[in-house]
């Protein structure tokens, strides 16, 4: 039966059979690569190379092996419905569930999978039926020996960010990136993001918990001979650094980092400070220098005395201490300027109203003053009523 390919797989092909002919001649791979708009490693070009070769060297072997099949995936939407179905009905199991996801996404998952995903989203277990002793089975009720951990913490915090719904958003925000950048960049491919979602999750997660195992940054995992990060992971893998480091290089380039930002905002907000009250909020500067030869934006870094190139992280707490927004500003931003603007972006992300922002001295300008005095919070429904009462008892008066 002849095989038929589509108009976007035939053009992709003939685009890496001259990436192989180019290559063989003598040409750099990487030019060579963004000239066709192809984002192939120099040492993964031998792999086209040997397809090309076993294939008779005819453009037909670098079609796409798939044929049109994609790998199944639990995007973020199934997991927003898996979510919510876990909450309307508890005693769900795991069979029932995804029987649910085959017909209502049309994605085949294995049970055990869905085990996993509902063990992550925070339920323990699945209620079923108890299991029988065995006839002649002597139960010894002896006390059961826990083995102490320092870094047992990390699993509450694990299921922490799904009960909180921060992973989910998190999911969610890179899907809706991923989509707009295959818009943009058609031909462009993406390593890590083609990935499954529990890839992501697992490496999303790797980054969060660095720190609960005293992991400051990614290059600490070179000399990282432990267990306990593969433990806490749902796939059980010690991801090393250059991985995550070409995970970080893919978020930057879905530019992440604004509309994550905006979500969780929204996410502290209605965890830590429910309803739709005004909030009373501190704003401060985080000053980091950058130990770098390029040129930089320069200031004052007060907790070495000394001025040179850094970023500035302009946080906004809420009134118990928790931490609401951030936005990385460069060094020679002023807390005057940014106030303004980052209230905006913060009302824009959270619908709440800021009430009062507590600044320190670096707040101090008079233009600043102004701008909060003409600031007047828009009047809820009780003062608009009050207010219409003394307007008409105003009239009766006059008349």
């Amino acid at each position: 039966m002849e095989k038929r390919f589509t108009q976007e797989q035939v053009d992709r092909a003939l685009l890496k059979e001259q990436l192989v002919l180019r290559v063989e001649q003598g040409e750099d791979v990487k030019s060579v690569s963004q000239e066709l708009g192809l984002t192939y490693h120099p040492k993964h070009v031998w792999r086209l190379r040997r397809q090309y070769a076993e294939g008779g060297r005819h453009w037909a072997a670098l079609i796409d092996g798939r044929e049109g099949k994609q790998a199944t995936k639990i995007t973020a939407r199934i997991m927003q419905w898996l979510m919510g179905e876990l909450h309307s009905h508890p005693e769900a199991t795991a069979t029932e569930l995804r029987e649910h996801i085959r017909q209502r996404f049309e994605v085949e998952v294995s049970e055990r999978y869905v085990r996993q995903l509902v063990h992550d989203l925070g339920r323990s277990g699945q209620a079923g039926r108890p299991s029988k002793v065995p006839s002649g089975v002597v139960v010894v009720n002896e006390p059961v020996l826990v083995e102490q951990s320092s870094h047992a913490g990390a699993m509450v915090l694990r299921g922490a960010l799904w009960r909180m719904g921060i992973m989910p958003v998190l999911l969610q925000v890179i899907e809706a990136c991923l989509d707009q950048y295959r818009e943009r960049f058609p031909e462009q491919e993406l390593r890590v993001m083609t990935s499954q979602v529990e890839t992501r999750v697992s490496k999303l997660l790797t980054l969060i918990l660095l720190p609960c195992l005293s992991l400051e940054r990614c290059y600490n995992l070179i000399g990282y001979q432990g267990h306990g990060l593969a433990a806490l992971l749902p796939n059980g893998v010690h991801y090393k650094y250059g991985s995550l480091e070409l995970f970080l290089n893919e978020l930057a380039r879905l530019d992440v980092g604004h509309p994550a930002m905006d979500a969780l905002a929204a996410v502290f907000c209605h965890v830590f400070y429910p309803g739709q009250r005004s909030l009373l909020t501190y704003w401060d500067y985080c000053v980091k220098p950058l130990w770098t030869d390029y040129p930089q934006p320069k200031s004052k870094v007060t907790r070495i005395g000394r001025v040179m190139a850094c970023t500035k992280m302009l946080f906004v707490h809420g009134p118990q201490g928790h931490p609401l927004y951030l936005v990385n500003r460069p060094g020679d931003a002023d807390l005057n300027d940014d106030v303004p603007k980052t209230q905006k972006m913060f009302m824009a992300a959270t619908g709440r109203f800021l009430r009062v922002c507590v600044l320190d001295r670096e707040g101090n300008a008079l233009n600043l003053a102004l701008w909060g005095a003409l600031y007047i919070p828009p009047p809820t429904k009780k003062k608009k009523k009050k207010k219409e009462a003394n307007n008409k008892k105003n009239k009766k008066r006059l008349m």
